[in-house]
């Protein structure tokens, strides 16, 4: 049983790491060689060659010097303009200042644009203590490439041992990567380290205690805590029974087990109710198999095990946080049970039931919207896949499922290009065969949408759209993903629409007046003139939505072009071409109201 939990939690924190985002423009994988711009390798398990920073209050330090008197150091590379670097600062000095003794944090700008002058502010008011300043030879520059912000540790014997892309906002994680660096008994290099999960703060119930608060009246199933650092425990719920501590914990594990011995044709029963995204869910393992799986917005409802053969069995029942969103997770267990006789027969009568008239594990959708069917056409005009084109954006869908499909298991999925609306499908009204959804996808705009069913590896999806420059979109993005030319045409053979789409439609110039909309495609458009109406090139701007953060640089005709463009764009001008002076505030929000904005620059 303890092996087993301890491979159900490691196995957990692989699992919920790929649930957790990560803010940052493409990502690489820290395991790749990495060769510095000075020449000395960021490896993974490489020594890391000395250096020196100049720091915002005007002096220098060198690597070799600070690690002299730590036991690790943390780099971390980001740019002024980054939002989601500048949002991690407050968690990282909320952690640095307990262990500042032992660990030392140098924030280091690999952005060429910044200066130590557009830095200081960034100390001074986020409150920094640690090093903030410039490497001046680019030494990091190749750990940023790809997007910001960028961090990497050192150990006390001059070693990377962990690297990781995107902003960390939980000062709990800093926490937990550094303690990890920081005791008397570390002797051997942490190579390729991943951060634990949170331990529990939750105090837990005796097992006695646990035992009475789940059972059922006259039920004796001796429940216990599970003895792991990292397993959370079941606490008392108002309601009667349990409730997983781990409501607000994200990347954490609520535990409990026990063994009951059953005859044939025995059941196992008990009441569950959850509130948490498709993504966190209570499951019931039964002798290392899935018994079921609990999810989405439940009452209280029976769930039953029949046992087929007789003998003793290992019960382990878990709640998995992945993530946490902006609110708690919860799941809770009572009325635990071994039934036999007419009392199983009974029990088994109150689970609820779902329509599965499939055969296996087959997943269907069927649009029920009205729609055209698009086949979407390579080069050579064949066709790889399809397309439908709403002709009323509140989409409906029904899904129907398989008999061997668990239909706790299910997750539906559908998004606009700007949110997802994810469910349990057990949470959706039924019909005599299936399940019935409805989204609004007037959001898509000139964009396209999803909307997808998923059991295990077993997956169906459909593209939609709401307009033709939609199907345009959609070509232009997965052709270029796969390195493919596609087009698309109507199933039924008719015509597209008589104006041009954006495909073959030149883009309207964006007019100087500010706030201007650009004609209705899936793309931003910025321009910069100066007090003439002259283009200005080599304009250097932040482009950042909620996730990432990138630079893009104006053209010979003072344009920068956002394609595929999602959901809303802030902008910066970070940097103008000499002669030029920015006129306002160099700043704008870009969304499906503001698509084309003309920056004024006055030349001196």
């Amino acid at each position: 049983m303890r092996k087993r939990i301890a491979f159900l939690l490691a196995f957990f924190l692989m699992v919920s790491m790929a649930f957790t985002g990560k803010n940052t423009v493409f990502a690489s994988d820290s395991s790749e060689t990495t060769e510095s711009a000075a020449g000395g390798s960021l490896e993974m398990g490489s020594k890391l060659e000395d250096f020196t920073v100049n720091l915002v209050d005007g002096t220098q330090v060198k690597f070799s010097d600070i690690l002299k008197d730590h036991k690790a150091v943390m780099i971390n590379c980001f740019a002024s303009w980054c939002i989601h670097c500048i949002d991690e600062l407050p968690a990282m000095e909320e952690a640095y200042q307990k262990v500042s003794d032992d660990v030392a944090i140098i924030a280091i700008s690999t952005d060429k644009h910044d200066t130590l002058e557009k830095l200081a502010p960034i100390k001074e008011e986020n409150n920094l203590t640690f090093y903030v300043g410039i490497e001046p030879t680019g030494m990091f520059s190749s750990l940023t490439e790809k997007g910001y912000p960028s961090s990497l540790l050192v150990d006390r014997y001059g070693v990377i041992c962990w690297k990781e892309d995107g902003a960390i906002k939980d000062s709990g994680k800093f926490d937990r990567l550094f303690q990890a660096f920081i005791g008397d008994d570390y002797t051997d290099s942490l190579i390729n380290f991943e951060i634990p999960m949170q331990k529990p703060d939750a105090e837990p119930l005796s097992d006695e205690e646990l035992t009475e608060a789940v059972n059922a009246d006259g039920s004796q199933i001796k429940v216990e805590n599970v003895a792991n650092e990292f397993a959370w425990p079941f606490i008392k719920d108002d309601d009667g029974g349990v409730k997983a501590s781990n409501s607000k914990a994200p990347e954490s594990c609520a535990i409990m087990h026990f063994t009951v011995t059953s005859e044939k044709g025995d059941v196992l029963a008990l009441e569950a109710r959850t509130d948490c995204d498709p993504y966190n869910y209570l499951q019931i393992m039964i002798d290392d198999d899935n018994a079921g799986i609990i999810t989405g917005q439940k009452d209280w409802q029976t769930w039953t095990h029949e046992f087929e053969e007789e003998g003793e069995h290992d019960v382990l029942i878990a709640f998995y946080n992945n993530m946490c969103k902006d609110q708690e997770q919860k799941a809770s267990v009572r009325n635990l049970v071994l039934l036999s006789g007419d009392e199983a027969k009974e029990a088994l009568s109150k689970v609820k039931t779902y329509p599965q008239t499939l055969d296996g594990d087959d997943l269907k959708i069927d649009i029920v919207s009205d729609y055209k069917k698009v086949a979407v056409k390579n080069a050579e005009e064949e066709t790889v896949g399809y397309m439908y084109l709403l002709k009323d954006p509140n989409l409906k869908v029904h899904f129907a499922i398989g008999k061997d499909v668990d239909p706790e298991q299910v997750t539906i999925a559908a998004s606009d290009n700007k949110s997802v609306d994810r469910k349990a499908i057990t949470d959706l009204e039924t019909d005599e065969t299936g399940f019935n959804y409805s989204y609004d996808m007037s959001g898509v705009g000139d964009t396209f949408g999803v909307v997808g069913i998923q059991y295990g590896d077993v997956k169906d999806a459909y593209y939609l759209a709401a307009s033709e420059a939609g199907l345009d979109a959609f070509c232009k993005a997965i052709g270029e993903s796969y390195e493919q030319e596609l087009t698309w045409a109507y199933e039924d053979g008719s015509k597209r629409a008589e104006e041009a789409s954006p495909s073959t439609k030149s883009a309207a110039p964006a007019s100087t007046d500010q706030g201007t909309a650009a004609d209705a495609e899936s793309k931003y458009e910025l321009t910069f003139v100066d007090q003439d109406g002259k283009p200005v090139e080599n304009v250097v701007v932040s482009v950042c939505s909620d996730s990432y953060c990138r630079m893009m640089q104006s053209d010979a005709e003072g344009r920068i072009v956002i394609e595929n463009a999602e959901g809303a764009y802030d902008v910066h001008i970070l940097v103008v071409p000499d002669g030029y002076e920015i006129s306002g505030d160099g700043a704008i929000t870009l969304d499906k109201d503001t698509r084309a904005y003309s920056f004024l620059l006055n030349k001196k």
